[in-house]
């Protein structure tokens, strides 16, 4: 538990500023960010050479797919999109005879380079486009987690799963309760009030 709450602070004594201070500064901790999670997939199988550049190349268009745009809605370009699809899966062509890299795998590095490179494609584009935004959109799961985990302390009887012994429905309930009110009184609060 030490070592998470120390690991948590220095986390966020790296982040805090380079979320404050946006653009340039954010972009760079988001490429660090990606770069991080690419290698990790990407040693956790022995691709071809090829395959590990033209993935690369895919994974940073996603990410920083028209990032820059004011929009949060419709602001990302499908033609390249496309395109990082598409150069994940032709290697599959070439190697597939000889089992280097196959379908599965081919699917596996485009379902990963999909779900994070557009979670961090859209960290950008909120930051860029509002800072109490991207203040909610941390929140959200911060609050959620934090109650979840208390409420399921205090009044937790019933076991969701044997996978996870500790979480109970009342946590969960708990957390998605007390998230969806703390995180409606900061939108109202610091957003804009959507009743007047």
């Amino acid at each position: 538990m030490k070592k998470r709450i120390i690991s948590a602070i220095i986390m966020l004594m790296i982040a805090i500023p380079l979320i404050i201070l946006g653009k340039k500064a954010f972009i760079l901790g988001i490429a660090v960010i990606g770069l991080m999670s690419f290698y990790e997939i990407i040693k956790l199988n022995k691709y071809p050479k090829i395959v590990k550049i033209l993935s690369f190349i895919s994974y940073m268009i996603i990410i920083f797919n028209n990032y820059e745009s004011n929009f949060l809605i419709n602001n990302f370009d499908f033609k390249l999109l496309a395109l990082a699809i598409l150069l994940t899966l032709i290697p599959v062509i070439k190697y597939q005879p000889s089992n280097e890299y196959t379908t599965s795998d081919a699917f596996s590095l485009t379902s990963f380079l999909l779900l994070v490179g557009l979670g961090l494609n859209f960290l950008l584009s909120t930051r860029n486009y509002s800072l109490s935004y991207f203040i909610l959109l941390m929140l959200i799961p911060i609050f959620t987690d934090t109650f979840a985990y208390f409420g399921g302390m205090l009044i937790g009887k019933h076991k969701v799963t044997k996978l996870s012994p500790k979480k109970t429905w009342e946590g969960c309930i708990t957390g998605l309760l007390v998230s969806t009110i703390l995180s409606s009184i900061y939108y109202i609060y610091f957003i804009g009030n959507p009743l007047t």
